[in-house]
């Protein structure tokens, strides 16, 4: 499943696309990346068998290194994947991006990264991979997709120092998925389940009963206001 996900984001430059990094499509038209690859705009993804599509940024965490692309056309018209909040055990995981290049007119082949994963409940906040290929495979992986299971479970965003090379670290999607800006850039309303999110076990907080023309803007109102009281201040001289 990841491998029909991934895809190359790159710098759309005058002289030629630059490649920053892997993304990965969980939605028609939305793309999941590393905040520290985007690099440079505007910004193109290829995903791969596809042509170049302009994408913009819609939500970013520069904490979590992890941000939001969309697309300004469908890419393709997938299911939304399924998101793994809780890894309770060391289980298997596989990652499908594009290895670093030096010249940016040059195409990128599509690598595979496997390894173990080790367990990481929903709060915390970093998910460290054990990878069995040499850095040259998963090298540029950077913004790829963590699949366990055939769900979605973490972006990876760097290598850790001091494992040569054999250590990687991801994001796990527990950090962000509930997160309302990044619903909402993902069309979320408020009012409703997001369906981009379902599989994830995601849902909706309490909502007010609003009409039916109601937009985001009414969830900024106040539910409680603070009203006076009158003859207070006789009150409390007395």
């Amino acid at each position: 499943m990841g491998a029909n996900r991934a895809g190359l984001i790159a710098f759309d430059a005058p002289g030629g696309r630059k490649p920053l990094g892997s993304g990965t499509l969980i939605g028609p038209r939305h793309v999941l990346t590393a905040n520290h690859v985007l690099k440079g705009e505007p910004l193109a993804f290829r995903l791969e068998g596809y042509d170049f599509v302009s994408v913009n940024v819609v939500w970013r965490n520069p904490d979590l290194d992890v941000a939001l692309l969309v697309a300004d056309q469908e890419i393709r018209g997938y299911a939304n994947p399924q998101w793994l909040t809780d890894i309770s055990d060391r289980d298997r995981w596989s990652a499908w991006g594009y290895p670093k290049t030096t010249n940016q007119n040059s195409s990128t082949d599509e690598q595979v990264a496997m390894g173990w994963a080790a367990p990481c409940p929903p709060h915390q906040t970093a998910l460290v991979l054990t990878v069995d290929a040499p850095p040259q495979v998963w090298a540029g992986m950077s913004g790829a997709g963590v699949w366990i299971g055939g769900k979605l479970a973490g972006v990876i965003i760097e290598a850790l120092e001091g494992f040569s090379g054999k250590q990687l670290q991801a994001t796990p999607v527990a950090q962000f998925v509930d997160d309302l800006e990044f619903r909402l850039a993902l069309g979320f309303d408020p009012r409703q389940p997001s369906p981009i999110l379902a599989g994830a076990g995601v849902h909706a907080p309490d909502a007010l009963a609003l009409p039916a023309h109601a937009t985001h803007a009414h969830h900024l109102v106040a539910r409680f206001q603070v009203v006076d009281f009158i003859g207070r201040e006789d009150a409390q001289r007395q």
